[in-house]
């Protein structure tokens, strides 16, 4: 039985997805204590409201965290499509330049 990496059978999709997701990590590897501090004073927030409010806010904070995620997820994607597109065209120029000498 051959044995394939799953990254052989990806598509461009896929690709991009699992870049993104690992540039992530790398970035939020950068800055853990920062984000465990914060999500340290978070919990003790939530911990100082009675559960009827914290449930409320639980909720709140799921869905803007989804919709927030979208967004980011939407401006990350156009941005890395915008950085492709412009380096594809400065290869393509460069590439123009060196045919003509």
């Amino acid at each position: 039985m051959e044995n394939k990496s799953y990254r052989q059978h990806e598509n461009r999709k896929e690709f991009i997805e699992r870049a993104i997701q690992e540039r992530i990590e790398v970035i939020l590897g950068e800055n853990r204590e920062v984000s465990r501090e914060f999500y340290r004073e978070g919990d003790r927030i939530m911990k100082g409201l009675d559960s009827g409010t914290a449930r409320k806010f639980e909720d709140f904070l799921s869905e803007y965290q989804l919709f927030s995620g979208k967004e980011n997820r939407l401006i990350y994607l156009g941005g890395l499509k915008d950085g492709l597109r412009l380096g594809a065209m400065a290869f393509t120029e460069r590439d123009n330049d060196q045919e003509e000498e």
